[in-house]
């Protein structure tokens, strides 16, 4: 009930997914473009992406931590 009364509050239309996807985009354009500041975990999931089988191993073992 909270969240569908919170969904309906919330004022979204196309413009502002829109809005959204593009600020997200822009992030992640800026985030990949600083590579001399990429954490461990960056560097570790570049390596180990869910493309091939490691990565995905290893995202298997951290869901199944969690």
């Amino acid at each position: 009930m909270l969240v569908d009364s919170l969904l309906e509050a919330w004022p979204h239309d196309d413009e502002y997914a829109r809005s959204i996807q593009a600020s997200a985009a822009a992030i992640i354009v800026a985030v990949r473009a600083d590579r001399a500041n990429r954490t461990v975990l960056d560097r570790f999931l570049a390596e180990y992406g869910l493309s091939n089988r490691e990565g995905i191993a290893l995202m298997c073992l951290a869901e199944a931590l969690l």
